[in-house]
């Protein structure tokens, strides 16, 4: 996977369960076709609801890299 996301766990638990919140989620689905340009996140629920125009960032600052609701998009961050 070439366009892949990474984040640091300090153990395998917790990194477990994180993964697998975002795959009951649907999220990383959401992440598996290759980025487009103008791509939009809007995330729905999660640690901080918003509009990202970057993947990793939708995960890290709007998800916590924790499971919820995102929609994805192409257009103008404006328009979400």
């Amino acid at each position: 996977y070439n366009h892949r996301i990474f984040k640091k766990f300090n153990d395998y638990p917790t990194a477990k369960m994180y993964y697998e919140e975002l795959v009951d989620s649907k999220i990383l689905d959401m992440l598996q076709p290759a980025p487009e340009k103008d791509e939009v996140f809007i995330v729905i629920q999660g640690v901080r609801p918003g509009v990202y125009i970057k993947r990793c960032v939708a995960c890290s600052i709007g998800l916590a890299w924790q499971g919820g609701e995102v929609m994805a998009t192409v257009g103008c961050k404006s328009n979400a």
